[in-house]
């Protein structure tokens, strides 16, 4: 009886760990396999370039989630609000510069490109005439 009952218990015992296995996050397995590593296994992995996508891609997806979640509260706040104020004079400051740079690169390539053509046509002809 008390072997049963050993038994019994190791059962329930085991029964409970799967359920709490089962239960774990993906940032439970995540934390865990991080806490098992020495630092100079984690200064080694910091370096692969694998685990730096990785990690910025999730760290990106996150921050994303955060803002699509949270963005009404936040800009409701004042630094929120502030924040926002800031960003949208920089970009409408920024936008005009760079459309004027932009055309002027672009203007700078076709005159570029047709000077080129000229020179290279002017080769060209030497060569044949030569």
């Amino acid at each position: 009886m008390e072997g049963d009952l050993k038994t019994l218990t190791d059962k329930l015992t085991l029964i409970k760990e799967n359920q709490n296995y089962s239960q774990r996050t993906i940032i439970d397995e995540i934390m865990d396999e991080m806490s098992s590593m020495s630092a100079q296994d984690m200064t080694t992995l910091a370096s692969v370039r694998e685990f730096k996508e990785a990690e910025a891609g999730y760290n990106q997806m996150f921050m994303a989630f955060l803002l699509d979640k949270f963005k009404g509260e936040f800009i409701r706040t004042n630094p929120g609000k502030q924040a926002a104020d800031n960003l949208l004079s920089i970009i409408k400051q920024a936008k005009e510069l760079i459309i004027k740079k932009n055309k002027m690169e672009f203007e700078d390539y076709v005159n570029n490109k047709e000077a080129f053509a000229k020179w290279k046509e002017s080769i060209n002809n030497k060569e044949d005439n030569g």
